[in-house]
């Protein structure tokens, strides 16, 4: 279930399915989301094949501009 929280398209835009190991919160906070083809669902934000490729360089990414 926690797979879909990294989906590029989201139902709203402050997120789903935040539990790890319990969606319990996430039925409790109305956050659940299960699409109902959950197959090859798209992964990812918009702009990531700009975003950079190296640890390093994701870590100092925010911190740049």
């Amino acid at each position: 279930m926690h797979i879909w929280h990294h989906a590029k398209a989201l139902p709203n835009k402050y997120g789903v399915n935040y539990g790890i190991s319990l969606s319990l919160w996430d039925y409790l906070f109305k956050t659940a989301y299960i699409p109902k083809n959950g197959r090859d669902e798209a992964l990812g934000f918009a702009g990531d094949d700009q975003f950079p490729k190296t640890f390093l360089k994701q870590v100092i990414y925010p911190f740049k501009k």
